[in-house]
């Protein structure tokens, strides 16, 4: 029997500034067993990053309208400096802007495949405080240095969830 992986989250919240970045766009549908099609895209992603002009450190995995159901839409994207906001976009890819907002940032630590337990310790974090609520802006996971790869232990990323001071 495989251990239950139960994280307990506490989120920082803090207010962001805009972020631009390029990347793949694609429409996924939710199953119980999770979104295979994501690692498909991130694969796709992976292989055409280099005909995105400079160096990316920082990758992001945005989800439009995950809150509302099946399908949403996913972007894999790497996230642009203030210098690279003119550069080209490569054909079948699209640049995207996230508009400053409130997020709480939760931290993932493990493998992907326990993405899942991480995702649901999320969301029981935000049905059960009374400070904050879900804003209606994309949710990203933030990619940097600490990810070391899909199935790792030691790997970590940011999950950026939009939040709003409840009234």
């Amino acid at each position: 029997m495989q251990p239950t992986f139960k994280p307990s989250l506490i989120p920082v919240i803090e207010n962001k500034p805009a972020y631009h970045a390029i990347g793949l766009h694609q429409t996924h549908v939710y199953s119980d067993g999770g979104i295979p099609s994501i690692v498909d895209q991130w694969s796709l992603f992976m292989n055409r990053i280099g005909e995105i002009q400079g160096l990316h450190t920082v990758t992001l995995g945005v989800c439009y309208d995950v809150h509302t159901g099946n399908p949403f839409e996913y972007v894999t994207a790497a996230l642009l400096t203030e210098s690279q906001l003119d550069i080209p976009v490569p054909e079948s890819m699209c640049k995207i802007f996230l508009k400053p907002q409130m997020y709480a940032i939760f931290t993932h630590n493990g493998p992907i495949s326990v993405l899942g337990a991480t995702y649901k310790a999320i969301f029981e974090w935000l049905t059960g405080n009374k400070t904050y609520i879900r804003a209606q802006a994309p949710e990203f996971e933030y990619y940097d240095s600490r990810f070391t790869g899909n199935e790792r232990s030691d790997s970590q990323f940011d999950i950026y969830i939009p939040v709003l001071m409840q009234q």
